[in-house]
């Protein structure tokens, strides 16, 4: 069975953060995926571990590959003390594609003993 998700996070880790702020610039990173599936082992079934459970909910892990993309745009300016502005002096962007493999969390909630 194949799954499809779709979702975008704007991440702005500590360090990008200290990177900007030392060197005069701002900017976002975007990181996008579209694609996932489960990770089946030599038998062909799919392994899961069970984290939690109660009588109301089930959290489980389970190993996938993520297809996803990172777009990292910045702007780099300074601040001219004479004039008492910011002066903007370049920009980029990168953009790239990769896979990982990791384990995510599903969390199922309702009566799940029936």
């Amino acid at each position: 069975m194949t799954h499809f998700l779709t979702h975008t996070l704007v991440v702005q880790p500590l360090r990008l953060s200290e990177f900007f702020t030392a060197y005069g610039g701002h900017g976002c990173i975007y990181i996008s995926y579209s694609y996932f599936r489960y990770l089946h082992n030599k038998d062909g079934i799919i392994d899961f571990k069970v984290i939690d459970a109660s009588k109301d909910y089930l959290v489980i892990s389970v190993a996938v590959e993520i297809d996803f993309d990172v777009e990292a745009s910045v702007s780099f300016s300074t601040y001219d003390s004479i004039d008492r502005e910011d002066v903007y002096f370049g920009s980029s962007n990168v953009s790239k594609s990769d896979s990982c493999i990791t384990k995510i969390l599903i969390s199922l909630s309702g009566n799940i003993r029936g």
